[in-house]
């Protein structure tokens, strides 16, 4: 198992917002985003899916041998020492993009896409019991705005939008847990 290092990840990580523990919003840095699908962040990146990813991907006709870099997981630091294993999305051979990528810059899967995917440019990272939504490490977005005025601000969108996603998957795991349950597995 591959390990990402630390350093890497934590790599230009500017916190935008913590979730504090009653689930209200906490916003650190006011940015303006808006994703504009030019696909940068489909081309220049590994992009990690988790083992619920898979399951998602593999339950909408796809095979895993066919979708991942390499069956073997890597290690990506998600804060204070723990880790969580994700696999890497193959890439088409030569153009150096993810295989889900059209020739229209749309997402193939987008309405069942990673986690990874939903939520970037931005990252999920838990640092002393806190949880903080930040500008992903290896963010190749130029459509990120940092410092704008509080007006102009669309921090607190973007971050119950990440939140909204969150919630989905947990959902998502929630009803496999449910299934799990009635059936004896």
């Amino acid at each position: 198992m591959q390990l990402i290092s630390k350093e890497a990840s934590r790599l230009s990580a500017i916190k935008i917002a913590e979730i504090l523990p009653n689930g209200d919003i906490k916003i650190l840095r006011h940015i303006y985003f808006k994703c504009t699908g030019c696909a940068q962040c489909c081309k220049d990146n590994y992009i990690p899916v988790t083992e619920e990813d898979l399951e998602i991907l593999t339950s909408n006709g796809y095979e895993i041998d066919q979708i991942l870099e390499d069956l073997s997981p890597v290690l990506i630091p998600k804060g204070d020492n723990q880790y969580f294993k994700a696999y890497l999305l193959r890439k088409k051979p030569f153009i150096n993009e993810c295989i889900f990528l059209d020739t229209d810059n749309a997402c193939k899967v987008h309405s069942f896409k990673p986690m990874s995917c939903k939520i970037y440019p931005f990252a999920i990272k838990e640092e002393d019991n806190r949880v903080f939504i930040t500008i992903h490490p290896s963010n190749v977005c130029k459509y990120i705005e940092l410092d704008v005025k509080e007006e102009d601000s669309n921090t607190i969108e973007v971050v119950k939008e990440i939140l909204f996603h969150i919630r989905q998957r947990e959902d998502f795991k929630l009803k496999k847990l449910n299934k799990r349950v009635s059936t004896g597995d």
